[in-house]
């Protein structure tokens, strides 16, 4: 399943570095969908289905997802919730999603009728060939961004910071203490170190 669905990923445009969004419940197809995105060198992000049309957007909209994940709607105490009136607005205000994938949970998944091409779960991850499957390694060097919520409930980008130390004959270099901003990490027998949560400027990093 993961790897089917990393190549209908693929073939749908989806690259190294690209975003997909999850709209989703806790439930096997959103497992599927964000170890397939990350196999391949993307990002995955996502919020709960109880979300309203603004809090999904706050922590969507501002990562830019090409694709989509959402299920049709969920249940809560006895009673059912229809999400997919939510989904169509949330996937209109986003100008990048370029797919909508519905993930029937309370429905077949019929009726969201967003800007852009919409298909269930089944449907897109017929569009794979999980024979043609290669796991994408990434990294260690690059940086990587996440959404978190101030105490105020601002939105606010924070950043991960991660890279290999060197000597001057290019061998990695274990047990270095690196400092970036006020934050602090020592690196492993690789070279490489990985400081979470560092809020997005300019720092000077210092081994």
């Amino acid at each position: 399943n993961v790897a089917q669905m990393a190549m209908a990923l693929k073939n749908s445009g989806v690259d190294v570095g690209d975003r997909v969004a999850g709209y989703t419940a806790n439930m096997p197809e959103t497992i599927i969908a964000a170890l397939a995105t990350i196999s391949i060198g993307a990002i995955w992000c996502s919020c709960s289905p109880d979300f309203g049309v603004n809090g999904a957007l706050d922590r969507l909209k501002q990562v830019d997802p090409k694709i989509l994940f959402a299920v049709d709607g969920y249940y809560y105490k006895g009673k059912t919730f229809d999400n997919r009136d939510k989904v169509c607005e949330v996937a209109n205000a986003m100008p990048t999603v370029e797919k909508v994938v519905v993930i029937p949970f309370i429905s077949d998944g019929s009726g969201v009728k967003a800007n852009v091409k919409v298909l269930k779960f089944e449907e897109m991850k017929a569009l794979g060939n999980a024979d043609e499957f290669t796991f994408k390694m990434v990294g260690p060097d690059g940086k990587e961004y996440f959404a978190t919520n101030d105490a105020d409930g601002n939105v606010a980008f924070d950043e991960i910071e991660f890279t290999t130390v060197t000597d001057a004959d290019g061998k990695p270099v274990a047990g270095v203490t690196v400092r970036v901003g006020v934050k602090s990490a020592t690196t492993k027998v690789d070279g490489t170190y990985r400081i979470s949560n560092v809020q997005v400027g300019e720092y000077a990093i210092s081994a």
